[in-house]
């Protein structure tokens, strides 16, 4: 892992943070945080994975198809996830932002995971 940091393009170790303080805000106790947190925590869940993704695919769509697709493909997590979780009688909100963090890593570090592997 250490190996791979130093390739991190600052774009995604912001998403990165991005993520492990949304995840980190989610885990507090309900009403903390007020509105900042209320915000961020909408913002991250509809557009995290959607941002990770648009790194992806941004290099082979043009911007307008890619940003379409990123969206839908942000809610579709969301939506997905939540209903899972439901399913299976654990949702929690902590829970759905952890679906949603660890898709927005895996995501984001897509990638650079790919130009190493490329690289050998």
């Amino acid at each position: 892992m250490t190996a791979i940091l130093p390739r991190l393009r600052p774009t995604q170790l912001v998403l990165i943070g991005w993520t492990l303080l949304s995840f980190l805000l989610a885990l507090l106790p309900t009403g903390v945080g007020g509105s900042p947190r209320a915000v961020n925590a909408v913002l991250f869940m509809t557009l995290g994975p959607g941002c990770a993704m648009l790194l992806v695919i941004l290099r082979t769509l043009p911007v307008a198809v890619a940003a379409v697709v990123a969206i839908g493909t942000s809610l579709a997590i969301l939506v997905l996830s939540s209903q899972a979780l439901l399913i299976v009688g654990m949702w929690r909100p902590w829970g759905i932002t952890g679906l949603v963090a660890l898709t927005t890593t895996a995501l984001t570090l897509l990638p650079t995971l790919r130009e190493a592997r490329d690289a050998t």
